[in-house]
């Protein structure tokens, strides 16, 4: 792992937006914002981090997406080795980016990856959580069980727990499995 890779995952695209004045909503590894590179009227900004801690950003507005690097080249209009050179300085890393000339950031469908995983997770869950629902019309029990499990997921969707929200959708199909039989010994 290069020192600049090092930094990368130290430092927080929410941090420096914040430094320049951008409300930051949301908390833990999947926060939200007016895009500061287009006219936002709706925040499409999305942040995250990929498991290795480094962040990335991806706009639904405008499909910009990069990590801390590309998004101060572009909102300062300096060169990725500018940049590096300034994140270097302010770690006290002795040399500097002269090797830099490719920008060091992420794919775009690596980060759309991220959120694919927790849609797709999310999507699971609603699927169940609708059948579930709809062979209980009118039981209050299924609708508090149900929220109690939305709840969950909405806390750990905030702060990117996948292995948490796997858990919610195992807990989910359990509770189907085990309905579902109860209702086939009543029938």
């Amino acid at each position: 792992m290069t020192a600049l890779n090092e930094i990368l995952r130290k430092e927080r695209i929410a941090d420096y937006l914040a430094s320049r004045g951008v409300e930051i909503q949301g908390a833990g590894t999947r926060q939200r914002c007016l895009c500061p590179l287009h006219a936002d009227t709706d925040p499409s900004f999305y942040i995250g981090q990929f498991p290795d801690g480094a962040d990335y950003y991806k706009c639904f507005g405008c499909s910009e997406s990069g990590n801390l690097l590309s998004l101060i080249s572009k909102l300062e209009k300096k060169t990725y080795k500018q940049v590096a050179k300034e994140l270097f300085h302010k770690h006290g890393v002795e040399g500097g980016p002269a090797d830099v000339v490719v920008p060091i950031e992420p794919k775009p469908y690596e980060i759309t990856a991220c959120f694919c995983e927790e849609d797709s997770l999310t999507s699971d869950i609603a699927t169940y959580a609708r059948t579930y629902l709809r062979a209980r019309r009118g039981c209050r029990d299924a609708v508090n069980k149900v929220d109690r499990l939305y709840l969950k997921l909405e806390r750990m969707s905030e702060v990117g727990d996948v292995k948490g929200m796997h858990e919610i959708l195992r807990s989910l199909k359990a509770l189907m499995a085990r309905e579902g039989k109860r209702m086939g010994e009543r029938g």
